[in-house]
């Protein structure tokens, strides 16, 4: 946990300065600026051992659901679908970028020279190999302006939507650039033959080695401002449960409405303090 995040969960409970840790790694995850509210109760609910997942279980509600749907509000680089959210890998950033940077409007057949770049040396000389003939777009040039998505045609969103899908298929926790090249080329004959590549070809070559599994570098995330005055206002000591308790307080109103529609209500969580307790 960085210094900062450190001390503005100090006077929390043990378990619950855990679970901003957590949430600073997923913000780091996702590429995201800050650590958001929003990053925080995802961890949470992602961890059914804290007492915020024990008390939605216990209110017949599903905490994996409820954390998808807080993960598809989480600021971040990510495909978000209607009943997922998967962030891109370090590659599949890499490769974004270099796309954005490459053109004023973004085509999918940027994004498959840019994923050819960001791949490692031996995946894109085995793609040479059967077939691949356009020219990569190599990583590390200067990003284009304003929004990363915001220059995507609608061709190359629907590629990084079906890149998405690519990534669950495979149970991969993260949009690799593998993934966004078999994206671009489903559904588009066109693209195919240009590039000389089919989906089946590089599922068929690269099998088993889609994952990106490259870390995030280093880099220290601030808390937002939200997320800072959120915590500073939970009392010392709280664990996960004060947590939730007090987003129906002090949280945005649909991070609240979240929960309800979920039937986890302030009733529900304040029964739930005698209950249920975090990990020692």
């Amino acid at each position: 946990m960085t210094d900062d995040a450190s001390k503005t969960a100090a006077h929390l409970a043990p378990y619950a300065r855990r679970s901003v840790a957590a949430a600073e790694k997923l913000a780091l995850d996702m590429h995201a600026d800050e650590v958001a509210l929003e990053h925080l109760f995802c961890t949470l609910l992602a961890d059914e051992e804290t007492a915020a997942a024990q008390a939605v279980l216990h209110a017949f509600a599903d905490p994996e659901t409820l954390s998808i749907e807080m993960m598809a509000m989480c600021p971040g680089i990510a495909v978000v679908g209607s009943a997922s959210c998967v962030p891109f890998s370090v590659r599949g950033v890499a490769a974004l970028r270099a796309a954005h940077a490459a053109a004023d409007t973004v085509e999918p057949l940027h994004l498959v020279r840019a994923a050819l770049g960001a791949l490692p040396d031996e995946s894109a000389a085995a793609l040479r190999e059967v077939g691949a003939r356009v020219e990569p777009i190599p990583p590390g040039a200067r990003p284009g302006a304003g929004p990363l998505f915001q220059t995507f045609s609608n061709a190359a969103r629907k590629a990084a939507s079906l890149a998405g899908r690519e990534a669950q298929r495979h149970d991969r926790r993260a949009i690799s650039p593998v993934h966004l090249i078999v994206g671009a080329l489903e559904g588009d004959e066109d693209l195919r033959a240009t590039v000389g590549l089919t989906p089946a070809r590089v599922r068929g070559r690269l099998a088993g080695e889609d994952d990106d599994p490259t870390p995030p570098a280093p880099r220290a995330i601030p808390p937002s401002p939200e997320l800072r005055a959120f915590l500073g206002g939970a009392e010392a000591g709280a664990d996960t449960l004060a947590l939730l308790a007090l987003l129906f307080e002090r949280a945005a109103p649909e991070l609240g409405e979240l929960f309800v529609r979920q039937k986890v209500t302030p009733d529900v969580v304040a029964r739930g303090r005698d209950g249920f307790t975090d990990p020692d």
